[in-house]
């Protein structure tokens, strides 16, 4: 349950703290915990390399659906919870959706090693604050296939599901996103249970979509810490085309509101990283549609 100020004015003149709005409060349930049993400890390659450790528990209702996976954020959160296969865990559905871990009840005087190499390519892992990291992000499938992931759920392109980029990224299809647009109908048609139909099918959704909002561009290029809402937020400075966002260094994207200094960083190295992978992207034929400004002031 949200309540909220009922005057947009005064909840605006308000302001802010820890970039969380005065003018709101949100009131959230206690979420359920039900008890089972740590199976396996799994470990998956995220789009930008970070190594995310999943547990795999015994099959428990929780909030009317059955958990089998849960989170575990990172191998500190494993050592906090002292957490090995075989132990008694809580269980929750965060906020009655995302299952994760939340205590151990039994453990097992023991604590699960993080792995030393990549489970995709065995390149050998670092370490990046709380997280492992993978660093051969240009060739690393698993981390292609999550940026390619990441683009087609960007530019809302239901067709294309998980199977079909672990397809084209193993045979060697595809090695990027501006990689999608140079496949042929005949290209797709070979991929292993496609068919003509249903290559035809995803080639047209693909290009009805070719023309994206320069957040949608710029948010599906996986940058880490970067999303269509930092990029709403840029842009409504007046930065609004490819061009000034290209222009900008770290400390001009700073000095706006709700981008702090990792994200400016962050966004800044992720634009000049993926410079030949943008020109390939409008090369290829995607266009970045025009904004086209209305008035709401005072609505």
């Amino acid at each position: 349950m949200v309540v909220r100020i009922n005057d947009l004015n005064f909840q605006q003149s308000l302001g802010e703290k820890d970039l969380r709005p005065k003018g709101a409060i949100a009131f959230k349930f206690d979420n359920e915990m039900v008890e089972t049993t740590l199976l396996d400890i799994q470990y998956e390659v995220g789009s930008m390399g970070r190594i995310t450790p999943i547990a795999i528990v015994e099959p428990t209702m929780v909030c009317g659906a059955e958990v089998r996976r849960a989170s575990l954020y990172n191998q500190a959160y494993i050592e906090t919870l002292q957490l090995d296969v075989g132990a008694r865990v809580l269980i929750t559905r965060a906020n009655e959706v995302i299952p994760r871990i939340e205590a151990v009840i039994e453990g097992t005087d023991s604590v699960a090693k993080p792995p030393t190499n990549c489970p995709e390519c065995q390149t050998t892992l670092i370490s990046d604050g709380e997280y492992l990291v993978c660093p051969n992000s240009d060739f690393c499938p698993a981390q292609i296939i999550g940026r390619l992931k990441n683009w087609i759920a960007e530019i809302s392109v239901l067709e294309w599901g998980g199977g079909l980029f672990e397809k084209l990224v193993r045979t060697g299809a595809v090695s990027n996103v501006a990689d999608l647009y140079k496949l042929t109908i005949d290209d797709l048609a070979k991929i292993d249970r496609m068919g003509k139909k249903s290559a035809k099918n995803c080639f047209d959704t693909l290009w009805a979509a070719k023309e994206v909002s320069l957040e949608v561009f710029l948010g599906g290029l996986s940058i880490p810490l970067i999303g269509q809402s930092s990029i709403k937020s840029i842009s409504a400075t007046g930065c609004d085309t490819l061009e000034k966002f290209l222009a900008m260094s770290a400390g001009d994207f700073e000095k706006v509101p709700m981008i702090g200094e990792a994200k400016a960083k962050s966004l800044a190295e992720g634009l000049k990283k993926n410079g030949k992978l943008i020109s390939k992207l409008l090369e290829n034929g995607v266009v970045i549609k025009e904004k086209i400004m209305g008035n709401l002031s005072g609505k």
